[in-house]
């Protein structure tokens, strides 16, 4: 999560998600929209490409180094 840009974010959805499912004893305790899932998949391929350009482009560090 320390490297990830929506690390902190997916975690907060995944809790309010478990914590509603609980509460309401159903999986799904909501709908999921097509839009949802195209706004998630754009945004996560533009941090992608973001990265991608600051690392091969620019040369900037911006992949975590093990």
């Amino acid at each position: 999560m320390q490297w990830h840009a929506f690390g902190p974010v997916v975690a907060a959805i995944l809790i309010s998600w478990s914590v509603l499912a609980i509460q309401q004893r159903r999986l799904m305790p909501f709908a999921i929209h097509a839009w949802h899932l195209i706004a998630a998949a754009v945004a996560l391929i533009s941090y992608w490409l973001v990265r991608l350009g600051l690392n091969f482009g620019l040369g900037m560090q911006a992949f975590p180094m093990y």
